[in-house]
């Protein structure tokens, strides 16, 4: 079955070493990204990571973005109140049109750092929006264009924190994939409408993930930050389509076009 986007190859990536059992997390983002938070939350929980525990700050739109979150008072003290703790291992942010440049994830970071070193981090990439309006051939190039411009954007962050892990997962390909799918005809007994609040492949014409898109996210967080197994691994909704198995090739399927390799060496890492 293809997939029809591919994340950048996780070489160019730090392993995030997480206990297979969770980690106490932060996600902080807007309404591409926190319901797929909970979604995760909810699989983890569902199958046994013991020592996964979960909060998030919430945040809608290009308020949620990392560098709007830092300027809002009301976020930003309610974020650093959590991280001040110390107890935070992984702190997940996301990506938003404006305000997710390097030095909006490096306050974070930064912050994070001060209050436990050892803090790890993520940053999810999420599908466009005006999914439903879109072909899936542009709609999938225009995740794979905001990948290429995100690993860029990483490798800097890399560069300036050398002993953190920072990791990439985009979940944006979730999205992408069931479109294609759906345009193919192949997602009927799961998905009959594109749109539609309660059983369509988005809830609106903005673009908001309907159930399978969000739960299919949360297995592609769940393979590439615990590793899950997915052979014994329950859902939380049962579907027809194998979500397990898309999410286990879209976690796999990271390959750096060459072109990216070449633009910036430094995104391959010999150690990794």
């Amino acid at each position: 079955m293809p997939v029809a986007a591919a994340e950048p190859n996780q070489k160019g990536q730090q392993p995030a070493e997480l206990s297979k059992e969770g980690a106490n997390c932060l996600f902080i983002g807007h309404s591409f990204f926190i319901p797929v938070a909970k979604s995760f939350d909810q699989h983890a929980k569902l199958n046994g990571f013991s020592k996964h525990k979960q909060l998030t700050v919430f945040s809608g739109g290009q308020t949620g973005a990392p560098g709007s979150l830092w300027k809002s008072k009301k976020h930003s003290e309610k974020i650093k109140t959590i991280l001040k703790t110390g107890k935070i291992q992984l702190f997940g942010m996301t990506v938003g049109a404006i305000n997710s440049s390097v030095d909006d994830y490096k306050r974070w970071i930064d912050f994070a750092l001060e209050h436990n070193p050892k803090t790890k981090f993520m940053i999810g990439l999420c599908w466009h929006k005006g999914g439903p309006g879109s072909k899936a051939k542009e709609f999938t190039e225009a995740n794979l264009k905001a990948s290429q411009t995100l690993f860029e954007r990483v490798a800097q962050l890399r560069k300036a924190f050398p002993r953190n892990s920072i990791t990439i997962i985009n979940y944006g390909t979730a999205a992408c994939e069931l479109k294609v799918q759906f345009e193919a005809g192949k997602l009927k007994g799961d998905i009959t409408k594109m749109v539609d609040k309660k059983s369509g492949l988005f809830t609106d014409t903005f673009g908001h993930a309907g159930p399978m898109i969000k739960d299919l996210s949360a297995l592609i967080w769940l393979k590439k930050l615990y590793g899950a197994n997915f052979e014994k691994f329950k859902l939380s909704r049962e579907y027809k389509t194998d979500l397990k198995m898309i999410a286990e090739q879209i976690a796999k399927k990271q390959v750096l076009s060459k072109a990216m390799i070449k633009k910036n060496p430094k995104l391959i890492r010999k150690k990794d």
